[in-house]
């Protein structure tokens, strides 16, 4: 491993690391990022229904588009451009 040193302090070397809104690694997997939005999307649902007696689905639906979706949706591009890069 490489030792990066910043004027007189030397860089940490981290697994992953969190900028924008999306998690790199060390080699530049997408997995740890997927994982980590997996979670917040499911616990984000899981909210939604422990927040709204009514099983209508019309409202869930709209509750999920609303609150969960723009944490799936942020930023997917970059993941699924390197996927692409990756399968050819």
């Amino acid at each position: 491993m490489f030792m990066y040193v910043w004027l007189v302090s030397v860089c940490p070397l981290v697994e992953h690391t969190r900028d924008l809104g999306i998690t790199v690694t060390n080699d530049l997997s997408p997995s740890h990022h997927i994982a980590v939005i997996v979670i917040r999307a499911h616990k984000r649902a899981g909210g939604i229904l422990r927040a709204f007696s009514s099983r209508d689905i019309c409202l869930l639906m709209r509750a999920f588009l609303v609150y969960v979706r723009p944490i799936v949706g942020y930023n997917y591009i970059i993941w699924s451009l390197f996927l692409i890069l990756i399968q050819s």
